[in-house]
C-alpha cells in the first residue's frame, strides 16, 4: 500500500498463484492507484516493491490483465506478455536470494 498523508493512494497484493500449486510461484493481484496518483510513478514503485518483496522466496511472478495500458505498463516493468502459466498474462521472472 502506498499512503500519502495517511490516506491510501495505490494498493496492491502479492499471493502465491493460486492456479500453479507451486510455492515459488507468486501473484500480484488488485493493482489500483487513485486517479490523482496515476503517471505520477506510484504504480511502478508498489510494482517494484511487489517484486523485490516476491524475490525473497520465489521464482516466478504472474498477474493476469485484460486492460490494454496495463498490458504496457507491466510490459515496460519487464513483465512479459506471453505467459505460460495458467491463468496469468503476464510474468516475472524472479533472482531469488
Amino acid at each position: 500500500m502506498a499512503l500519502v498523508e495517511e490516506k491510501a493512494i495505490a494498493i496492491a497484493r502479492l499471493n502465491l498463484d493460486p492456479y500453479s500449486h507451486n510455492p515459488l510461484v507468486a501473484r500480484l493481484r488488485h493493482l489500483s492507484v487513485g486517479s490523482a496518483w496515476r503517471k505520477r510513478g506510484v504504480g511502478k514503485l508498489l510494482v517494484s516493491q511487489i517484486v523485490h518483496k516476491a524475490s525473497q522466496d520465489h521464482e516466478i511472478l504472474t498477474l493476469r490483465t485484460d486492460n490494454p495500458e496495463a498490458d504496457k505498463f507491466y510490459q515496460a516493468l519487464g513483465f512479459d506478455p506471453d505467459s505460460p502459466m495458467l491463468y496469468a498474462t503476464h510474468y516475472l521472472k524472479l533472482n531469488s536470494n
